[in-house]
C-alpha cells in the first residue's frame, strides 16, 4: 500500500474494523437463526425434517443476490415513534450474510447437541473453532458489500484505485489489498486449525478437524451459492470474465452543445463540465447560435453531440435517436423595447416597428415568431431583423432596432443588465395566458415588481411573460454512467429556487412529447443507484450493466443445484451419447437394410470408437457399435490388412 497516501491507510484500516463488525453482527444474527433450527433438528420428528429442510434452502441461498434483493426490498428509511432512522448499506450487508451463517450454526450446533447426547465434551467443544472458523471466513465475505457501497475495506481501496492514473499503481493497491486480507485469512485459519487439534486430538478424531475445515473450503459457496463439480463457481468466473471483456465502459470524453457563449444553456453546460470533470470524464463545450438545429445535432450519430438543450416544441418522430433526461427550469421570452415607444406599449400594436431576434433557426426567433403570429404581427406587416444576439443586444442599445426578443433565464446577468438600461423598458404579456393555452409549449409566468432592482422598482409592477421549459437532451444510447452522472449535475446545478420557480421544483421529469431516459426513470423514481453512487464508475458500469445477466445466474443456480438436478458434466455426457447412439442406430439401420459402409459411416465409427475406449462412456453406444462391426465381419468378405476390422 506504499503507492497510496498515509490518509488511505488509515481509512482502509478504518473499513477493516467495518469488515469485523460485519461479521461479528452477521454471526450473532446466524447464531440466533440457526440454534433454534439446529434444536428441532436435534428433536427429530416433522418439525425436525421443516427444520432441517429450511437450513437446506438457507445453505442454498446465494449471498450476493439475497444482499441485492433486501436493497431493493427494505425502505431506505424506518420512522419509529416520529423518529427517522435510515437504513444503512451495513445493516443490509449483515442480514444477507446471516442467511448462510444460520445454515452454518445449524449444521455444526445439531453436531454439538449430537456429541453431548454421546457424552463427548471433547466433541461438542469443536464448535467453538467452528465458529471463529465462521467468523474469520465472514470477515472475508463482508467484502461483497463494495458492492452496494458499504464502506468498508475493499470499497475504500476501489475508491482509491479509481483516483490513481498509473495502471501500474492501481495494480499495486488492490495486490497490496488483496495481500492483507489474505494474511489475515491465514492467520485465523492457523488459530482455528490448532484450537481444533487440541480438541480433536483428545479423543483422536482428526476426521473431525476435516469436517470442521469443510466451511472454508466452501467459502465461494458461501458467497455465491453452493454448486455440485464447482459448476456455479465456474459459471460465475466465466461470466465476470465476459464482463471485463465485453461490458460497455463508460466513455472518458462527452461532447455537450449548447447556445451562445453568454447564454443560459452555455452557462449551464459549463457547470455540468465542471462536475463531470471532477469525476474524471472529459467535457468537450460547443456553442452553436441557432440553438433550434442543436436538438437535430444530438440526434445525428455523425455530429458526435452527446448531450443538448430544447425548449421548442419537437417532434420526437424527426428525432428518435434522442431521449430527455428531464427539464431544468423555465426560460422566459423577455420583449424590450426603447423607452422612446412611449409607456409600455402592447405587443399587439409593434405593427410596423423595427424587431429584432436571434437567428431565424434558433429557439428564441421560433418562440418569439408563433407568439407575434398570435397577435397579427408578421414579417408583411413588421419589420423583422434576424441578427447574431451580441449584435442584436448592440443594436437594440444604439437604437437601430425598436423592440429586442431575447430568451434567457430570468436571473442571467445579460437580462439583468438590460433590464437596467435607462433607455429600455421591458413589455408585459396581458394576454400570456391565453397564448399559453394555444400554443401549448410555452407556459404563463410572472416576474416580481422590483425582481431586478428593488430601489429604483425594476419592474414596476408584476410582469407576466411567457416562458419555454428547457430540457437536457441526450442520445438514446448514452452510456448509464455518464447519465446518471448529468442528472447528479442537473440536481446540484436547478434545484435551487429562481425567480420563477420554487426550491426542488427542478429537475423534474415532465410530459414533453419526448420519451424519457430510462436512467432518468430510475433517477426521478429512486435515485441515483447505489453502485454509481460508491463504486469506482467502471466498476459500476459493469455491475450495472451485467446485473441482468448475472442475478438470474445466482438465484437459478443454487435452486437447480438444491433440487439435484443433473449438473454441466451429466448433461453434457447425455448429450453427447445421444448424438453417437442416433448416428451408430442409423448405420446400423442402413446395414440392415443392406447398405454399405461408406467411406463418411468408416470415419465416424473410428472416431466413436476411440472415444468409447475411454473411460466412462456410454455402454448403449458401445453395444451398438458391436454389432455394426459383427455385421460388417458377417457380410463382407476379408479385406486387405491395412483395411482389417482391427483397424476400423
Amino acid at each position: 500500500m506504499t503507492q497510496a497516501p498515509d490518509s488511505f491507510i488509515f481509512a482502509f484500516l478504518t473499513g477493516f474494523v467495518t469488515n469485523i463488525w460485519v461479521a461479528a453482527a452477521s454471526l450473532a444474527l446466524g447464531t440466533a437463526m440457526g440454534a433454534p433450527l439446529a434444536k428441532l433438528r436435534h428433536g427429530a420428528g416433522l418439525l425436525g425434517h421443516a427444520a432441517a429442510a429450511l437450513t437446506g434452502l438457507l445453505r442454498a441461498s446465494p449471498t450476493f443476490v439475497v444482499m441485492f434483493f433486501l436493497l431493493n426490498m427494505l425502505p431506505s428509511e424506518i420512522v419509529l415513534f416520529g423518529l427517522v432512522i435510515p437504513v444503512p448499506g451495513g445493516a443490509i450487508l449483515v442480514f444477507a450474510l446471516s442467511i448462510y451463517a444460520a445454515a452454518y450454526v445449524s449444521d455444526n450446533l445439531l453436531d454439538t447437541f449430537r456429541h453431548l447426547q454421546a457424552g463427548s465434551m471433547s466433541g461438542a467443544l469443536l464448535f467453538i473453532p467452528n465458529m471463529l472458523r465462521a467468523f474469520s471466513v465472514l470477515v472475508m465475505a463482508s467484502s461483497v458489500g463494495a458492492a452496494i457501497g458499504v464502506e468498508e475495506a475493499v470499497t475504500i481501496t476501489l475508491r482509491q484505485t479509481d483516483r490513481l492514473t498509473s495502471v501500474s499503481g492501481r495494480i499495486w493497491l488492490i495486490v497490496a489489498a488483496i495481500l492483507f486480507f489474505a494474511a489475515v485469512m491465514q492467520i485465523a485459519q492457523w488459530a482455528t486449525v490448532q484450537l481444533t487439534r487440541s480438541l480433536s486430538a483428545r479423543q483422536g478424531r482428526r476426521d473431525d478437524e476435516k469436517k470442521t475445515a469443510r466451511f472454508t473450503q466452501e467459502m465461494g459457496s458461501f458467497v455465491f451459492g453452493r454448486g455440485r463439480h464447482g459448476w456455479t463457481t465456474a459459471a460465475l468466473i466465466a461470466v465476470v470474465a465476459v464482463a471485463g471483456i465485453a461490458a460497455p465502459f463508460p466513455p472518458t470524453n462527452v461532447t455537450i452543445e449548447a447556445g451562445a457563449i453568454d447564454g443560459s444553456w452555455y452557462r449551464n453546460a459549463a457547470q455540468y463540465r465542471d462536475f463531470l470533470e471532477s469525476r474524471g470524464i472529459h467535457v468537450e463545450l460547443r456553442s452553436r447560435a441557432d440553438t433550434a438545429s442543436i436538438v437535430f445535432d444530438v440526434n445525428d450519430p455523425a455530429a458526435g453531440v452527446d448531450v443538448g438543450f430544447v425548449a421548442n416544441k419537437t417532434s420526437p418522430k424527426l428525432i428518435p435517436n434522442v431521449t430527455t433526461l428531464g427539464s431544468t427550469g423555465y426560460e422566459p421570452l423577455f420583449a424590450f423595447a426603447r423607452k422612446s415607444l412611449g409607456p409600455s406599449p402592447d405587443l399587439s400594436r409593434l405593427s410596423g416597428l423595427r424587431i429584432g431576434f436571434p437567428p431565424r433557426a434558433s429557439v428564441t426567433a421560433s418562440a418569439a415568431l408563433d407568439v407575434l403570429r398570435t397577435l397579427g404581427l408578421t414579417a408583411e406587416n413588421s419589420r423583422f431583423n434576424f441578427m447574431p444576439l451580441n449584435e442584436e443586444i448592440a443594436a437594440l442599445t444604439a437604437g437601430t432596432i425598436d423592440v429586442g426578443f431575447v430568451m434567457q433565464s430570468a436571473d442571467n446577468p445579460l437580462i439583468t443588465l438590460l433590464a437596467r438600461n435607462n433607455d429600455l423598458q421591458m413589455l408585459d404579456f396581458p394576454q400570456a395566458r391565453a397564448i399559453s393555452q394555444r400554443l401549448g409549449y410555452l407556459r404563463d409566468v410572472v416576474l416580481p415588481a422590483a425582481t431586478y432592482d428593488i430601489q429604483d422598482s425594476i419592474p414596476a409592477t408584476p410582469l407576466h411573460v411567457l416562458a419555454a421549459t428547457d430540457q437536457v437532451l441526450v442520445k438514446k444510447d448514452l452510456h448509464p454512467a455518464i447519465a446518471f452522472l448529468l442528472l447528479e449535475a442537473m440536481e446540484e446545478v436547478h434545484h435551487a429556487a429562481t425567480i420563477v420557480s420554487q426550491e426542488s421544483e427542478f429537475p423534474a421529469l415532465r410530459s414533453t412529447g419526448l420519451p424519457a431516459n430510462e436512467q432518468a426513470k430510475t433517477y426521478y423514481h429512486s435515485g441515483v443507484p447505489w453502485i454509481f453512487q460508491n463504486l469506482p464508475i467502471w466498476l459500476a458500469s459493469v455491475v450495472g450493466y451485467y446485473t441482468v445477466l448475472i442475478v438470474p445466474l445466482f438465484v437459478l443456480m443454487p435452486i437447480y443445484n438444491w433440487l439435484a438436478l443433473p449438473q454441466g458434466p451429466e448433461v453434457l455426457g447425455w448429450l453427447r451419447s445421444t448424438i453417437w447412439l442416433r448416428t451408430l442406430k442409423d448405420i446400423e439401420t442402413g446395414l440392415a437394410e443392406g447398405r454399405p459402409l461408406a467411406g463418411s459411416d468408416l470415419a465416424t465409427v473410428r472416431l466413436i470408437r476411440a472415444s468409447l475406449d475411454k473411460p466412462d462412456r456410454s455402454n448403449d453406444c458401445r453395444r451398438v457399435l458391436e454389432r455394426i462391426l459383427s455385421h460388417r465381419t458377417a457380410t463382407e468378405a476379408p479385406a486387405p490388412a491395412s483395411e482389417s476390422a482391427d483397424k476400423v
